[in-house]
């Protein structure tokens, strides 16, 4: 689970750089996404985590594809 903790961690932080350098306010990727400005508060301050499918929703609006990869075991 740590490891999992880690990735979304990483996730966030690469998301929150990407909206600060493309100068996209919280409100902003809030209207684009139809993620609550609140939502997307918690998870930049780290008492949140979003889904999956909330990830997506802004790397999309952000330009980019998430694109998860398994590692064979």
């Amino acid at each position: 689970m740590k490891e999992e903790n880690r990735n979304a961690e990483n996730i966030i932080i690469r998301l929150q750089t990407i909206r600060e350098c493309k100068d996209i306010s919280q409100a902003d990727l809030a209207k684009i996404t139809g993620v609550r400005q609140e939502v997307i508060s918690r998870m930049e301050t780290g008492k949140n985590c979003p889904s999956l499918k909330t990830f997506c929703k802004f790397a999309n609006a952000l330009g980019y594809k998430l694109i998860l990869n398994k590692e064979e075991k």
